[in-house]
Protein backbone atom coordinates (compact mmCIF):
# COMPACT_ATOMS: atom_id res chain seq x y z
CA UNK A 1 0.00 0.00 0.00
CA UNK A 2 1.30 3.43 -0.98
CA UNK A 3 1.79 5.69 2.05
CA UNK A 4 -0.11 8.98 1.64
CA UNK A 5 -2.29 11.32 3.67
CA UNK A 6 -5.45 9.34 2.87
CA UNK A 7 -4.31 5.94 4.13
CA UNK A 8 -2.11 7.16 6.99
CA UNK A 9 -5.01 7.29 9.52
CA UNK A 10 -6.02 3.76 8.53
CA UNK A 11 -2.48 2.50 9.04
CA UNK A 12 -2.26 4.15 12.45
CA UNK A 13 -5.60 2.69 13.52
CA UNK A 14 -4.58 -0.76 12.27
CA UNK A 15 -1.28 -0.56 14.12
CA UNK A 16 -3.00 0.50 17.34
CA UNK A 17 -5.51 -2.35 17.05
CA UNK A 18 -2.74 -4.86 16.35
CA UNK A 19 -0.87 -3.57 19.40
CA UNK A 20 -3.99 -4.08 21.53
CA UNK A 21 -4.38 -7.64 20.29
CA UNK A 22 -0.72 -8.46 20.99
CA UNK A 23 -0.96 -6.91 24.45
CA UNK A 24 -4.10 -8.92 25.21
CA UNK A 25 -2.33 -12.09 24.03
CA UNK A 26 0.55 -11.41 26.43
CA UNK A 27 -1.86 -10.75 29.30
CA UNK A 28 -3.77 -13.95 28.49
CA UNK A 29 -0.53 -15.94 28.56
CA UNK A 30 0.33 -14.60 32.02
CA UNK A 31 -3.17 -15.22 33.38
CA UNK A 32 -3.11 -18.78 32.00
CA UNK A 33 0.15 -19.45 33.85
CA UNK A 34 -1.31 -18.01 37.05
CA UNK A 35 -4.34 -20.29 36.72
CA UNK A 36 -1.96 -23.28 36.54
CA UNK A 37 -0.30 -22.45 39.85
CA UNK A 38 -0.56 -25.14 42.53
CA UNK A 39 -3.21 -24.56 45.17
CA UNK A 40 -2.22 -23.91 48.76
CA UNK A 41 -1.79 -27.04 50.90
CA UNK A 42 -5.04 -28.30 52.43
CA UNK A 43 -4.03 -27.21 55.94
CA UNK A 44 -3.54 -23.63 54.75
CA UNK A 45 -6.93 -23.69 53.04
CA UNK A 46 -8.57 -24.92 56.22
CA UNK A 47 -6.96 -22.31 58.48
CA UNK A 48 -7.80 -19.58 55.96
CA UNK A 49 -11.46 -20.56 56.24
CA UNK A 50 -11.18 -20.61 60.04
CA UNK A 51 -9.72 -17.10 59.92
CA UNK A 52 -12.97 -15.87 58.38
CA UNK A 53 -15.12 -17.72 60.93
CA UNK A 54 -16.09 -15.45 63.86
CA UNK A 55 -16.82 -18.54 66.01
CA UNK A 56 -13.33 -19.97 65.49
CA UNK A 57 -11.40 -20.96 68.61
CA UNK A 58 -7.70 -21.41 69.33
CA UNK A 59 -8.31 -25.13 69.91
CA UNK A 60 -9.79 -25.62 66.42
CA UNK A 61 -6.84 -23.84 64.79
CA UNK A 62 -4.26 -25.86 66.72
CA UNK A 63 -6.04 -29.16 65.91
CA UNK A 64 -5.86 -28.42 62.16
CA UNK A 65 -2.17 -27.48 62.27
CA UNK A 66 -1.24 -30.48 64.43
CA UNK A 67 -2.32 -32.80 61.61
CA UNK A 68 0.68 -31.64 59.52
CA UNK A 69 3.92 -32.58 61.38
CA UNK A 70 6.22 -30.66 59.02
CA UNK A 71 4.15 -27.50 59.30
CA UNK A 72 3.94 -27.88 63.07
CA UNK A 73 7.73 -28.05 63.36
CA UNK A 74 8.20 -24.88 61.31
CA UNK A 75 5.50 -22.97 63.17
CA UNK A 76 7.19 -23.86 66.47
CA UNK A 77 10.59 -22.81 65.04
CA UNK A 78 9.15 -19.41 64.22
CA UNK A 79 7.39 -19.06 67.57
CA UNK A 80 10.59 -19.89 69.45
CA UNK A 81 12.78 -17.64 67.30
CA UNK A 82 14.33 -14.35 68.45
CA UNK A 83 11.76 -12.51 66.36
CA UNK A 84 8.94 -13.26 68.81
CA UNK A 85 11.17 -13.12 71.94
CA UNK A 86 9.12 -15.55 74.02
CA UNK A 87 11.08 -16.37 77.17
CA UNK A 88 9.93 -19.93 77.84
CA UNK A 89 10.18 -22.58 75.13
CA UNK A 90 6.88 -23.28 73.36
CA UNK A 91 6.55 -27.01 72.67
CA UNK A 92 3.06 -27.33 71.13
CA UNK A 93 0.80 -25.40 68.77
CA UNK A 94 -1.99 -24.92 71.29
CA UNK A 95 0.42 -23.11 73.61
CA UNK A 96 1.68 -21.05 70.66
CA UNK A 97 -1.86 -20.00 69.75
CA UNK A 98 -2.60 -19.10 73.37
CA UNK A 99 0.51 -16.87 73.52
CA UNK A 100 0.36 -15.16 70.12
CA UNK A 101 -3.30 -15.47 69.16
CA UNK A 102 -4.86 -17.68 66.51
CA UNK A 103 -4.73 -14.93 63.88
CA UNK A 104 -0.93 -14.57 64.16
CA UNK A 105 -0.45 -18.33 63.97
CA UNK A 106 -2.85 -18.59 61.04
CA UNK A 107 -0.94 -15.91 59.14
CA UNK A 108 2.25 -17.89 59.84
CA UNK A 109 0.67 -20.96 58.24
CA UNK A 110 -0.38 -18.98 55.15
CA UNK A 111 3.13 -17.52 54.80
CA UNK A 112 4.90 -20.87 55.19
CA UNK A 113 2.52 -22.46 52.68
CA UNK A 114 3.14 -19.70 50.11
CA UNK A 115 6.89 -20.18 50.55
CA UNK A 116 6.45 -23.90 49.88
CA UNK A 117 4.66 -23.28 46.59
CA UNK A 118 7.54 -21.12 45.31
CA UNK A 119 10.53 -23.22 46.27
CA UNK A 120 13.12 -23.73 43.54
CA UNK A 121 12.74 -23.46 39.78
CA UNK A 122 14.34 -20.09 39.06
CA UNK A 123 17.39 -18.61 37.39
CA UNK A 124 20.20 -16.35 38.56
CA UNK A 125 19.07 -13.07 37.01
CA UNK A 126 16.53 -12.39 39.76
CA UNK A 127 18.08 -12.32 43.25
CA UNK A 128 15.60 -14.49 45.15
CA UNK A 129 17.34 -14.20 48.53
CA UNK A 130 17.57 -10.43 48.15
CA UNK A 131 13.91 -10.42 47.16
CA UNK A 132 12.90 -12.15 50.40
CA UNK A 133 15.07 -9.75 52.42
CA UNK A 134 13.16 -6.84 50.92
CA UNK A 135 9.86 -8.62 51.61
CA UNK A 136 10.80 -9.21 55.25
CA UNK A 137 11.85 -5.59 55.63
CA UNK A 138 8.54 -4.46 54.20
CA UNK A 139 6.67 -6.82 56.56
CA UNK A 140 8.42 -5.47 59.65
CA UNK A 141 8.05 -1.81 58.65
CA UNK A 142 4.38 -2.37 57.70
CA UNK A 143 3.71 -3.88 61.10
CA UNK A 144 5.39 -0.97 62.88
CA UNK A 145 3.47 1.65 60.90
CA UNK A 146 0.23 -0.24 61.58
CA UNK A 147 0.96 -0.13 65.32
CA UNK A 148 1.81 3.59 65.21
CA UNK A 149 -1.36 4.45 63.29
CA UNK A 150 -3.58 2.20 65.44
CA UNK A 151 -4.59 0.10 62.45
CA UNK A 152 -6.58 -2.88 63.69
CA UNK A 153 -5.10 -5.54 61.38
CA UNK A 154 -1.45 -5.51 62.49
CA UNK A 155 -1.02 -9.20 61.60
CA UNK A 156 -2.55 -8.59 58.18
CA UNK A 157 -0.05 -5.76 57.59
CA UNK A 158 2.91 -8.02 58.38
CA UNK A 159 1.66 -10.72 56.01
CA UNK A 160 0.71 -8.23 53.28
CA UNK A 161 4.18 -6.67 53.52
CA UNK A 162 5.79 -10.08 53.29
CA UNK A 163 3.75 -11.09 50.24
CA UNK A 164 3.31 -7.73 48.48
CA UNK A 165 5.73 -8.57 45.64
CA UNK A 166 4.80 -12.26 45.32
CA UNK A 167 3.86 -11.66 41.69
CA UNK A 168 7.57 -11.21 40.90
CA UNK A 169 8.25 -14.74 42.09
CA UNK A 170 5.43 -16.03 39.90
CA UNK A 171 7.03 -14.37 36.87
CA UNK A 172 10.53 -15.55 37.80
CA UNK A 173 9.45 -19.13 38.33
CA UNK A 174 6.80 -19.66 35.65
CA UNK A 175 7.53 -16.97 33.04
CA UNK A 176 11.29 -16.86 33.27
CA UNK A 177 11.89 -15.61 29.72
CA UNK A 178 9.66 -12.61 30.42
CA UNK A 179 11.50 -11.97 33.69
CA UNK A 180 14.81 -11.82 31.84
CA UNK A 181 13.38 -9.24 29.44
CA UNK A 182 11.96 -7.16 32.30
CA UNK A 183 15.27 -7.08 34.17
CA UNK A 184 17.14 -6.16 30.99
CA UNK A 185 14.70 -3.32 30.29
CA UNK A 186 15.06 -1.87 33.81
CA UNK A 187 18.86 -2.06 33.55
CA UNK A 188 19.09 -0.42 30.12
CA UNK A 189 16.46 2.29 30.60
CA UNK A 190 15.34 4.54 33.45
CA UNK A 191 12.07 2.72 34.07
CA UNK A 192 10.51 1.17 37.15
CA UNK A 193 10.22 -2.61 37.46
CA UNK A 194 6.41 -2.41 37.40
CA UNK A 195 6.42 -0.25 34.25
CA UNK A 196 8.91 -2.61 32.59
CA UNK A 197 6.58 -5.53 33.34
CA UNK A 198 3.68 -3.63 31.75
CA UNK A 199 5.82 -3.00 28.69
CA UNK A 200 6.89 -6.64 28.32
CA UNK A 201 3.78 -8.49 29.53
CA UNK A 202 0.95 -5.96 29.53
CA UNK A 203 0.50 -6.66 33.24
CA UNK A 204 2.67 -6.16 36.35
CA UNK A 205 3.54 -8.14 39.47
CA UNK A 206 0.90 -6.39 41.59
CA UNK A 207 -1.83 -7.48 39.17
CA UNK A 208 -0.42 -11.01 39.11
CA UNK A 209 0.05 -11.20 42.88
CA UNK A 210 -3.48 -9.95 43.50
CA UNK A 211 -4.86 -12.62 41.17
CA UNK A 212 -2.88 -15.34 42.96
CA UNK A 213 -4.13 -14.17 46.36
CA UNK A 214 -7.72 -14.15 45.07
CA UNK A 215 -7.34 -17.66 43.65
CA UNK A 216 -6.10 -18.85 47.03
CA UNK A 217 -8.87 -17.01 48.92
CA UNK A 218 -6.38 -15.14 51.09
CA UNK A 219 -8.08 -12.58 53.42
CA UNK A 220 -9.31 -9.52 51.50
CA UNK A 221 -7.13 -6.87 53.25
CA UNK A 222 -4.01 -8.76 52.15
CA UNK A 223 -5.35 -9.12 48.59
CA UNK A 224 -5.97 -5.38 48.17
CA UNK A 225 -2.57 -4.49 49.63
CA UNK A 226 -0.82 -6.83 47.19
CA UNK A 227 -2.95 -5.68 44.26
CA UNK A 228 -2.77 -1.90 44.79
CA UNK A 229 0.55 -1.22 46.52
CA UNK A 230 1.82 0.66 43.44
CA UNK A 231 -1.38 2.65 42.93
CA UNK A 232 -2.21 6.11 44.23
CA UNK A 233 -5.65 6.43 45.82
CA UNK A 234 -7.34 7.67 42.64
CA UNK A 235 -6.14 4.62 40.66
CA UNK A 236 -7.68 2.01 42.97
CA UNK A 237 -11.31 2.49 42.03
CA UNK A 238 -14.16 2.02 44.48
CA UNK A 239 -14.00 -1.74 44.91
CA UNK A 240 -14.40 -3.43 48.26
CA UNK A 241 -11.54 -2.47 50.62
CA UNK A 242 -9.54 -0.83 47.78
CA UNK A 243 -9.14 2.28 49.95
CA UNK A 244 -8.30 0.40 53.14
CA UNK A 245 -5.33 2.03 54.97
CA UNK A 246 -3.43 -1.27 54.68
CA UNK A 247 -2.72 -0.37 51.04
CA UNK A 248 -1.08 2.92 52.04
CA UNK A 249 0.82 1.21 54.86
CA UNK A 250 2.34 -1.42 52.54
CA UNK A 251 2.93 1.14 49.79
CA UNK A 252 4.84 3.40 52.18
CA UNK A 253 6.79 0.47 53.63
CA UNK A 254 7.79 -0.68 50.15
CA UNK A 255 9.14 2.76 49.26
CA UNK A 256 10.99 3.05 52.59
CA UNK A 257 12.70 -0.32 52.10
CA UNK A 258 13.71 0.60 48.56
CA UNK A 259 15.17 3.91 49.70
CA UNK A 260 16.97 2.21 52.59
CA UNK A 261 18.30 -0.44 50.17
CA UNK A 262 16.81 -3.29 52.21
CA UNK A 263 17.05 -6.36 49.96
CA UNK A 264 16.55 -6.54 46.21
CA UNK A 265 13.55 -5.40 44.16
CA UNK A 266 14.89 -5.24 40.61
CA UNK A 267 14.18 -1.52 40.43
CA UNK A 268 16.84 0.76 39.03
CA UNK A 269 15.08 4.02 39.94
CA UNK A 270 14.37 5.34 43.42
CA UNK A 271 10.72 6.14 44.27
CA UNK A 272 9.71 9.16 46.35
CA UNK A 273 7.52 9.16 49.45
CA UNK A 274 4.55 11.29 48.44
CA UNK A 275 2.89 13.71 50.84
CA UNK A 276 -0.51 12.04 50.42
CA UNK A 277 0.82 8.97 52.25
CA UNK A 278 1.97 11.03 55.21
CA UNK A 279 -1.32 12.91 55.43
CA UNK A 280 -3.66 9.91 55.08
CA UNK A 281 -1.73 7.87 57.64
CA UNK A 282 -1.30 10.92 59.89
CA UNK A 283 2.45 10.46 60.34
CA UNK A 284 5.50 12.55 59.47
CA UNK A 285 9.09 12.09 58.31
CA UNK A 286 10.47 12.19 61.86
CA UNK A 287 8.17 9.32 62.83
CA UNK A 288 9.27 7.31 59.81
CA UNK A 289 12.94 7.88 60.72
CA UNK A 290 12.23 6.38 64.15
CA UNK A 291 10.42 3.42 62.56
CA UNK A 292 13.41 2.71 60.34
CA UNK A 293 15.86 2.94 63.23
CA UNK A 294 13.85 0.68 65.54
CA UNK A 295 13.02 -1.73 62.73
CA UNK A 296 16.56 -2.66 61.71
CA UNK A 297 17.10 -5.09 64.59
CA UNK A 298 13.70 -6.71 64.05
CA UNK A 299 14.38 -7.10 60.33
CA UNK A 300 17.59 -8.93 61.24
CA UNK A 301 15.69 -11.22 63.62
CA UNK A 302 13.00 -11.83 61.01
CA UNK A 303 15.67 -13.46 58.83
CA UNK A 304 14.29 -16.74 60.21
CA UNK A 305 11.60 -16.42 57.53
CA UNK A 306 14.25 -16.67 54.78
CA UNK A 307 15.24 -20.09 56.12
CA UNK A 308 11.69 -21.22 55.37
CA UNK A 309 12.09 -20.43 51.68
Amino acid sequence: MKLNEENLPFLLIARIELGKIMKQDRISKVINEVQKLPTLPSVANKVTKLLKDPTCTAIRVSEVIDKDPSLTIRVLRLVNSAFYSIRAEVTNVRHAVALLGFKTITQMVITISVFDVFKGGYGREFDREGFWKHSIGCAVISQKIAQLTDYAGVDDCFTAGLLHDIGKVVVDQYLHEEMEKVIKLTQEHEISFADAEKEIMGINHADIGGQVMENWKIPIPIIVAVKYHHNVLEERGNGKNARDPIVDIVRLSDVICKREKIGYTGDSIMPEITEDLYSRLNINKETIDKVIESGRDEIEKAGIFIELT
